[in-house]
């Protein structure tokens, strides 16, 4: 998803998401940078980053400015009158033995996407962010779409 496509493919996603300040779209992400090499046409994937947004798609821009493609492994929308800042902490200080230590970097993780997303999701659970009975929106997205 590139960060001109960003808002119109998560409102398409999840009907629901708007990005004004009335309305909660507080989040926490899993997600990766892929970039192809342009002489060897490689593909290569960035460490996995765990992070927290209000604003997905400048978010997106943002992290797509060095011509890589930021990928959203996975969003989960925080409900209303939960700190999305306060799970991000401790998402961090729950995974610190995965953190790759490198200056100005303290969202990259090194865990495989679907372990980075398994453990987030069961912080989260764990941590009163939702329940099985008060779970919110979930967003799977993979790059082309498939999930």
């Amino acid at each position: 998803m590139n960060g001109s496509q960003c808002n119109t493919i998560l409102k398409h996603i999840y009907p629901g998401y708007k990005e004004i300040l009335s309305y909660s779209n507080e989040c926490v992400y899993v997600g990766h940078c892929e970039i192809r090499d342009s002489v060897t046409g490689y593909l290569s994937k960035a460490p996995t980053k765990i992070g927290k947004s209000r604003y997905l798609s400048a978010l997106n821009r943002g992290r797509s400015q060095g011509g890589c493609d930021w990928i959203f492994d996975y969003i989960l929308f925080i409900p209303s009158g939960k700190s999305y800042t306060e799970l991000e902490t401790i998402i961090h200080h729950r995974l610190k033995e995965y953190n790759i230590n490198k200056p100005g970097h303290k969202e990259l993780y090194n865990l495989s996407t679907q372990s980075a997303i398994a453990k987030v999701k069961i912080i989260a659970r764990e941590e009163g962010f939702y329940t099985t009975d008060t779970e919110p929106k979930i967003i799977n997205y993979y790059m082309n779409n498939i999930l």
